[in-house]
Formats: C-alpha cells, sequence, structure tokens
C-alpha cells in the first residue's frame, strides 16, 4: 500500500505492507474512539517523474496489469503518475490529508523507488 502525506509545505510518501483495507478500518475505529470527523472519498493524486527515468519503461509496462495507475508522457521533460485511490480527511473541503492506494508489491516498489529519487535529484539541485 502506498500512503501520501499531505501537509500545508510537502507530501511524503510511504511504502506500507498494510493491506488498504485493514489500513482504513483501523483509521476509521481510531476516528470513531477519538470522536474526530473523517471523511473517506474516492480520488485521484500524481506526482512526476523524469521523461528520461529508468523506472518510465517499468511503469509503462505496468500500466496494463494496474486498474490504480495511469501515466501520462504529453509533459516535455516529466512523466505525470496518475493513482486512483482515497482520499481521507477530517473535513471534506480540506486540502491537508492522506491519500492511499494499493497496487502490486512490484508496482509500488517502483514508484516509491521512482519517489525517492526524484527528491534526492530535487535536494541536490537545492
Amino acid at each position: 500500500m502506498l500512503k501520501f502525506t499531505y501537509t500545508e509545505d510537502s507530501v511524503n510518501l510511504e511504502l506500507l505492507e498494510d493491506s488498504l483495507n485493514d489500513w482504513i478500518y483501523a483509521r476509521l475505529i481510531l476516528a470513531i474512539s477519538a470522536s474526530i470527523p473523517i471523511t473517506f472519498e474516492p480520488n485521484t493524486a500524481s506526482f512526476y517523474i523524469p521523461k528520461d527515468s529508468e523506472l518510465v519503461r517499468e511503469l509503462e509496462a505496468m500500466v496494463e496489469l494496474e486498474n490504480n495507475l495511469e501515466l501520462d508522457a504529453n509533459l516535455t521533460d516529466s512523466v505525470e503518475i496518475i493513482l486512483k485511490g482515497v482520499w481521507i480527511v477530517s473535513y471534506p473541503q480540506q486540502e491537508e490529508g492522506i491519500f492511499v492506494t494499493s497496487l502490486s508489491p512490484r508496482t509500488e516498489m517502483l514508484l516509491f523507488r521512482g519517489w525517492v529519487a526524484t527528491i534526492a535529484t530535487e535536494a541536490i539541485r537545492i
């Protein structure tokens, strides 16, 4: 399972071993126990990796096998990775929250590696 945490000034990606259903159920029970409002909404999230990345070819092969993954290669120097999943927030219009999705373990690892490589490249440029 991939978990994106969106905050006011950053996005963090985690690769989790939990199943999507188990993780969502635990989150729901926690919110109910703590009397915190919670909203689950089917949604999409996306991020970009460089077009020349070796992962692009691997991900292109995986797209046919994954219902929750799309690629948009119509950009000049990057490929947009589009994921279908669940957006979780306390209030429906909230911009900070958590996005979770489930893909095959291999695809999740490829995406996680691509994310880490992109973040490392950006940190070097700073």
